[in-house]
């Protein structure tokens, strides 16, 4: 049996345990929306939830230790992104690390393709490495948590992130003109969902989504992915166009996905 047909048979074997009936109270106290998954995507998503819990990684920073319930905050989140079976599970993410609570990181960027250049620091909430590590700060999770529905989610910014840098879509918003004719029609609509966004705020005019998207490509993919996850009728509402898009690249329609969204 070769490494991907083993893996695959692996994974076949966690997703077919019995879901734990203790994972339904940390749920139920950290996840509320938990209850509302409807019975159409609720057996697939815990199936996904059970194989990332066998196959991820945490490690606490600053002092934190993680448990279950900490695990399974952030994994029934992620495992939102991956009802269509977009990934492979996440499988180029190594760590998940958390802190206890808004963390200090440097804030740096590279010259000329040879060296890094730290130019100073600033808190974050989280964030994806390009080499398989998510950073998230577990205040913020368990506050957004509870205020699930509201387009604003950490966990799912973060991990939106890392498919961003797997699949390329951001590079592919910010490709040169003569680069684009050959992108797929869902990159086109992503790529005028992304300019005209950028104009409302510029002009400073209320954006339906969190402004912060406008600052890049990559920005714009999270924030319009946390907004997919939590707020799929306002947001189709608002803009059908960058919906739809988003729905091609996850490959599902998460508007069925809760009994309030």
């Amino acid at each position: 049996m070769g490494l991907f047909s083993f893996r695959n048979w692996r994974r076949k074997q966690y997703s077919r345990r019995d879901w734990p009936n203790e994972w339904n109270t940390v749920l139920e106290h950290h996840f509320p929306v938990y209850q509302q998954i409807t019975a159409d995507f609720r057996k697939h998503w815990e199936e996904i939830i059970q194989v990332l819990h066998q196959e991820k990684r945490f490690e606490g920073c600053g002092g934190f230790e993680i448990d279950d319930t900490v695990r399974l905050t952030i994994l029934s989140q992620a495992a939102l992104l991956l009802l269509g079976n977009r990934s492979d599970y996440y499988y180029d993410v190594r760590s998940i690390l958390v802190y206890p609570d808004i963390y200090t990181a440097p804030v740096q960027r590279r010259e000329h393709d040879s060296f890094i250049v730290t130019e100073g620091f600033e808190s974050r909430q989280g964030e994806a490495w390009s080499f398989g590590n998510i950073v998230l700060a577990w205040d913020s999770v368990i506050q957004q948590t509870s205020s699930f529905g509201n387009g604003i989610n950490v966990t799912i910014h973060e991990f939106s992130h890392h498919l961003d840098q797997l699949y390329g879509v951001s590079d592919r918003i910010d490709a040169p003109v003569s680069d684009q004719e050959s992108d797929p029609e869902w990159i086109h609509k992503l790529r005028k969902s992304y300019l005209d966004f950028v104009e409302i705020v510029e002009r400073s005019h209320s954006p339906f989504m969190d402004p912060y998207g406008a600052h890049n490509p990559a920005e714009f993919f999270a924030v319009a992915s946390e907004n997919f996850i939590e707020k799929p009728r306002a947001l189709n509402k608002h803009d059908s166009s960058l919906f739809d898009a988003l729905k091609t690249f996850y490959e599902f329609d998460p508007r069925p996905l809760r009994t309030q969204n």
